[in-house]
């Protein structure tokens, strides 16, 4: 359990107190060492000294718990290229990091075998200069940026502790220690102070009051670089100065090039003789010294803090280190509130386009519910692109995500700065307008949207051109809460896609009624193939001569929850329309190859027909390629999966579905034509196609021993077949009659409730032996 801050902060405060007991430099660093593991999660600790004149760091203490073993011990000696000091000299930074991140160091070799997996590293500072580290390291906590926040408090406290424990060894210095003593509680006050602050200004009102008490200072501002990096712009100021917020100064006249360009502090008096423009008005306003230290952002010095004084600093070095110690604590506080900015900020926006989430944007509507009046025009639009998926399939994301960025683009200057764009989804936008020019309609925005997104975007070498559908709901007429208004536009835009797509459609009540329905089911059939809420069923198929099982039809069932059972030919032509056709026949074939793999074990010549819907002959459906994948991923051959294909296919489809068709049967996939005779027939597909079986329907076999129509039919389709060296099936068997006809006729197989409903596949063994083994008997 992590300890709470302001528990840690009453911990520091003891600390200095003990500390400054302390007569000797190692009594404090022991003490240190061993306290570090009571307020973060430390199994290793060790501080260090920096000894500049050999590049090595000495370590003056170390503790590590029962279960780490490692020999770094106080005294011991190591070259700073080969350590955690390495970074030292050039970057004054924390740093958290994992040893495994680079073996290739001893020192991370020997944390790596200690079990060590993370590793906080913070400088200690005294003044300007690095004279050590605190480092820790914990066999099992990843560090965060909060362990480095504290662990920072804890270095900048005892670095200035450390420093005035060992001036005061001397008498002459006593007074100077206790001072020091002082401020040092004025920055751990600070420090719990700093805890609540939740803007920059807060924490630079905070820092500004401290600073008084430290140096007397006046005027504290906060700087950064410009959009233009000639200038430096002031956006935080606290006390009396000619100067105001967003003043920009050219960087040449601030004095601030060291901090803001070189990561430097920097301490400037006798303001009043500067050649420096800004120094000088400053000093003509009665200050006399100014300290700039910069302040990290990801790294980089993007900002300064200034201290300005007009008192006569008595200990100059003494008012450096604490101030340091001072923009420390700043720099963490003002990181800390940036991060949860930016957290705050991911929450609510697109990572892409930075626009609005779907989250910002049901606040920004709640809004507009609430202060709506009267006289308003809230309207809400949502569009989705069409034909993007095909870009994405096509062309790669990269690309696609090109065209969201332009379309956001384009979007966005068709609005005022009132209305709210958002990206919801993939290739989803939802528009809340507030305000309507009296000049324009919403139906002519919507055209011009249209003709905006539908305008060739180019990428690189290519025209890529899209369009969009748009539903349109207006408050209250069409909705009175965020749910209805967000669901009646998307049942809007649904209608427009289905008139045509790259069109709009304004929301009426019998839309609703007649699309509610399939846009639930739609959504709720999107959620089943995602959570593996359907089923298999599979209904074998015999041969007359013998019934033995050659083969088993896949079935696909759907029951859901709340809805019950769903039939087939209520949602795959659902699936068929909005896109979720190839996902549902991926996780078929997934599912049923994985089966008949199973099965094949035991029965090795059993096989599975699998119907293949019309849609997914269309070119852009990669079905070869993903049948082949699929029969490769189960492990078993192309011949042990029969495509069952309508007339359908032929009749939307005709070339392609008949090239497809050879291509499939040349890989060695069985090709059967389901439901024939009772399509558009055309017995040029038999003579063309590489038809292995004719599937006769079940509407011809039903009562055909009592139907001589029928049977002329079924006799008729069962001579082309053999004539063609097809096989052929009959489908609903349902009765021994209708069986022992067929069998007269000379039909090849068969399938119906007579020998097997369809069955699971648990069940489907039991059925194959049953049926094997009636036959054997009879």
């Amino acid at each position: 359990m992590r300890i709470q801050e302001n528990t840690v902060l009453s911990e520091l405060g003891r600390l200095i107190e003990t500390i400054s007991d302390m007569g000797s430099v190692e009594e404090i660093y022991d003490h240190i060492t061993k306290f570090i593991p009571t307020i973060l999660p430390a199994d290793h600790v060790t501080i260090t000294r920096y000894r500049r004149e050999d590049s090595c760091i000495v370590i003056q203490s170390s503790f590590d718990k029962e279960h780490v073993q490692l020999d770094l011990k106080p005294g011991k000696h190591l070259p700073s290229f080969e350590t955690y000091q390495e970074y030292a000299d050039n970057i004054a930074n924390p740093i958290i990091y994992r040893p495994t991140d680079n073996l290739q160091r001893e020192i991370n070799q020997v944390l790596h075998q200690a079990g060590i997996v993370s590793v906080l590293i913070v400088p200690l500072i005294s003044g300007l200069e690095i004279v050590g580290t605190i480092n820790i390291g914990s066999t099992s906590h990843h560090y965060r940026q909060e362990d480095k926040f504290r662990l920072e408090k804890i270095s900048a406290l005892l670095a200035a502790s450390i420093t005035s424990t060992i001036a005061a060894k001397s008498d002459h210095l006593v007074l100077r220690h206790r001072l020091y003593a002082q401020h040092l509680e004025y920055l751990n006050n600070l420090s719990e102070k700093l805890l609540a602050a939740e803007s920059v200004d807060d924490a630079l009102s905070l820092v500004a009051n401290c600073a008084a008490q430290l140096v007397s200072a006046a005027r504290v501002s906060l700087c950064e670089l410009d959009a233009n990096p000639d200038y430096v712009r002031i956006v935080g100021l606290v006390g009396n100065s000619k100067d105001k917020r967003g003043t920009r100064i050219l960087l040449t006249d601030s004095g601030l090039e060291d901090s803001l360009l070189h990561d430097k502090h920097k301490y400037t008096t006798d303001l009043m003789n500067s050649s420096v423009r800004a120094q000088l008005s400053l000093g003509e306003s009665g200050y006399n010294h100014i300290w700039s230290f910069p302040i990290q952002c990801q790294g980089e010095a993007k900002r300064c803090l200034n201290v300005t004084s007009r008192a006569t600093q008595l200990h100059p070095d003494d008012a450096l280190s604490v101030l340091n110690t001072l923009a420390r604590l700043a720099n963490s506080t003002i990181e800390r509130i940036a991060a949860q900015k930016e957290t705050i900020r991911q929450a609510k926006t697109d990572p892409l386009t930075g626009l609005c989430n779907r989250k910002e944007f049901n606040e920004r509507l709640s809004v507009a519910i609430n202060k709506y009046y009267s006289n308003d025009s809230t309207c809400i639009m949502y569009l989705d692109l069409d034909l993007f998926k095909n870009v994405n399939d096509t062309m790669g994301h990269f690309i696609g995500d090109k065209v969201l960025l332009e379309v956001s683009k384009r979007v966005s200057k068709l609005l005022n700065e009132k209305d709210t764009l958002a990206r919801i989804g993939g290739d989803e936008f939802m528009i809340l307008l507030r305000e309507i020019p009296e000049s324009t309609t919403i139906e002519e925005l919507a055209d011009t949207l249209i003709n905006t997104v539908g305008e060739p975007i180019k990428v690189g070498t290519q025209e890529i051109s899209i369009g969009v559908s748009i539903g349109i709901c207006q408050y209250p007429e069409h909705g009175t809460t965020i749910d209805e208004l967000i669901k009646n536009a998307d049942i809007a835009m649904y209608k427009a896609k289905e008139i045509g797509r790259n069109q709009y459609f304004v929301f009426t009540q019998t839309l609703s009624d007649e699309l509610s329905g399939r846009v639930l089911l739609q959504k709720e059939l999107t959620k089943a193939i995602r959570n593996d809420e359907l089923s298999l069923v599979y209904q074998p198929q015999f041969s007359i001569d013998g019934l033995n099982a050659h083969c088993a039809e896949v079935l696909l069932r759907w029951e859901h929850p709340s809805l019950g059972k769903i039939a087939p030919d209520v949602f795959i032509p659902i699936a068929e329309n909005c896109g979720l056709i190839s996902s549902l026949t991926d996780w078929v074939l997934k599912k049923s190859l994985e089966d008949l793999a199973i099965w094949q074990k035991r029965y090795p010549e059993l096989s599975l027909a699998v119907n293949i819907s019309a849609v997914e002959f269309s070119p852009q459906m990669n079905l070869i390629s993903r049948l082949s994948q699929a029969v490769e991923y189960a492990g078993v051959e192309p011949s042990a999966l029969e495509i069952e294909l309508t007339e359908t296919a032929f009749l939307k489809h005709p070339t392609h579905a008949a090239e497809l068709a050879k291509e499939l049967s040349d890989i060695g996939f069985g090709i059967a034509l389901d439901d024939f005779g009772t399509g558009y027939a055309s017995l040029s597909y038999l003579v063309q196609l590489p038809i292995g079986c004719i599937k006769i329907d079940r509407s011809f076999v039903d009562r055909i021993v009592h139907d001589e129509k029928k049977q002329a039919v079924v006799k008729g389709i069962l001579e082309i077949a053999k004539g063609l060296n097809i096989k052929s099936l009959g489908e609903g068997v349902e009765t021994p009659e209708e069986l022992g006809w067929l069998s007269d006729a000379g039909c090849d197989s068969v399938q119906g409730y007579l020998l097997s409903k369809p069955v699971n596949a648990d069940e489907l063994p039991t059925v194959i032996d049953k049926i094997s083994q009636t036959n054997r008997a009879a």
